[in-house]
């Protein structure tokens, strides 16, 4: 699966396009996001909506390319926190005008299926201690309404995937994991941003096992506890780092040393702290030391002062590796505008993390002999 979001408000050449995107990459492609208005949608992309040649129509012309590939809608996620999502669920009525609204945009856009993304229920400002509740009433009455529209209208059904949060405390608080598993397709866990902030302990981004307890293999493993099966959890593989400054340039110990601070902007995306993975790769060419943590199976970068968390394909391959053999449902690349997609700066053709995670994600595993 890949999520797909347009870089309008980039520096040129880094302005991606879904014509930049090889569909065979890719089984789902997720758009990023439609914000919540009340009980309906505000279009995303409101100046391309259903105008021919727009962001819609050109994802729809992938499908040209490669007739399998499913586009989702995703629902939320920074655009709409907390209140939005409290407000719009807080009765039956409300619920039911929003999934009518919601069925009806999908169609008429040629959507596939939708992608819910609720940051945090129950623990972001503006939101109530009942939003687990009505968050479960949400996907349950969804669920139907799905299944109902296509034997009335004898369509294939509307793909239905949420977004979850790696930390416990999130998940029990927001979360009836045991109606996600009932209601929902697949569940992509954040299982990214282990980081932290400043003045909290260094961390990798996404360490797939790590000292200070908080790991994609933690995070999971919690989800299958309270009753997801595995082949509906789905792991992101981010394709951007975080940067921070730090203390000292030669004792750095995941856990124990601190991040003072937050990296200066990358030329391109220009957000503190943060770097796409084509200006991780112009950042490696001016040296510094690349080091690989064996537990984490994650690469990090040390120059001067700053530490840089990141993946690489061969953090990739690790990871996919875990993913397979413990049979969890799939892979998320976190993001392809993130990703060197015009293959400028990494020296491995276009999307190279993409391509890893294809070939690593659908490559024969090696069976034992009988």
């Amino acid at each position: 699966m890949c999520v797909f979001k347009t870089s309008h408000n980039l520096t040129k050449p880094y302005v991606i396009s879904p014509s930049h995107i090889d569909p065979d990459l890719c089984t789902h492609i997720l758009l990023y996001a439609a914000p919540l208005d009340g009980n309906k949608l505000s279009t995303p992309y409101w100046h391309d909506d259903k105008r021919p040649g727009g962001i819609y129509d050109q994802l729809k012309q992938l499908k040209v390319k490669k007739s399998k590939l499913k586009i989702l809608l995703t629902v939320g996620a920074h655009y709409s926190l907390g209140k939005p999502w409290t407000d719009m669920t807080a009765t039956e009525a409300g619920r039911r005008e929003f999934i009518h609204f919601l069925i009806q945009f999908l169609r008429d856009r040629g959507f596939d299926g939708v992608d819910l993304f609720w940051y945090w229920p129950g623990l972001i400002v503006g939101s109530a201690k009942s939003d687990r509740e009505r968050y479960t009433d949400l996907i349950k009455e969804m669920a139907t309404a799905f299944d109902q529209e296509t034997l009335i209208e004898d369509r294939q059904r509307l793909i239905f995937s949420a977004w979850g949060p790696k930390e416990p405390h999130y998940v029990d608080v927001g979360f009836n994991v045991t109606a996600f598993a009932s209601y929902v397709d697949f569940v992509t866990v954040q299982t990214y941003n282990y980081n932290g902030f400043p003045k909290r302990p260094i961390n990798h981004l996404t360490p797939l096992q790590s000292p200070v307890g908080k790991s994609i293999k933690d995070s999971v493993e919690y989800w299958v506890q309270r009753g997801m099966p595995k082949a509906k959890i789905n792991i992101p593989f981010p394709a951007y780092g975080r940067r921070v400054y730090t203390q000292s340039s030669s004792d750095m110990t995941i856990g124990e040393s601190m991040a003072i601070g937050i990296a200066p902007v990358g030329k391109y995306t220009q957000i503190q702290g943060a770097l796409a993975y084509y200006e991780i790769c112009m950042l490696l060419k001016e040296g510094g030391k690349v080091g690989w943590d064996s537990l984490a199976k994650s690469p990090y970068h040390i120059q001067d002062k700053y530490f840089l968390t990141y993946e690489n394909e061969q953090s990739y391959k690790e990871k996919v590796s875990f993913l397979r053999k413990n049979h969890y449902g799939g892979a998320v690349i976190l993001r392809l505008d993130e990703d060197d997609f015009l293959g400028i700066e990494c020296g491995n053709g276009k999307f190279p993390l993409t391509r890893t995670l294809k070939t690593e994600c659908t490559k024969r595993m090696n069976r034992r002999p009988k």
